[in-house]
């Protein structure tokens, strides 16, 4: 399992009030941070294209289980040009990991609508 952090909880909170509901199922409880590409992919972990919010049930029992249907919904929810440049920044490379700056960088940039 990949350790929750800081900056994960934070842009986690981002990602689901940006939202606001399962956009799956339009539920509004037991709501979660899903990726589309893994939080192993560096280059686009707090990337907000990256992430959608999904409730327990559709995120673990449904995108996990059923990929490439959840690829299809991904595919028509980004549409073709934001899905292509999801696409791109996932395949350009993030060596070694994200230095102390660029992670206080991160969390002040999606704690600013977080805290109000």
């Amino acid at each position: 399992m990949i350790k929750e952090t800081k900056i994960d909880k934070v842009f986690s909170i981002w990602i689901r009030n940006r939202d606001g509901r399962c956009l799956r199922c339009g539920k509004k409880e037991n709501l979660q941070c899903a990726h589309i590409y893994s939080r192993i992919a560096r280059s686009v972990r707090y990337e907000p294209l990256n992430a959608i919010t999904l409730c327990y049930g559709c995120h673990i029992g449904w995108s996990h289980k059923y990929p490439i249907e959840f690829t299809e919904f991904i595919k028509k929810y980004l549409g073709t040009r934001k899905y292509n440049l999801l696409k791109e920044k996932y395949h350009t490379l993030k060596p070694g990991g994200f230095s102390e700056q660029e992670k206080q960088e991160i969390i002040n940039k999606y704690s600013l609508t977080v805290d109000k």
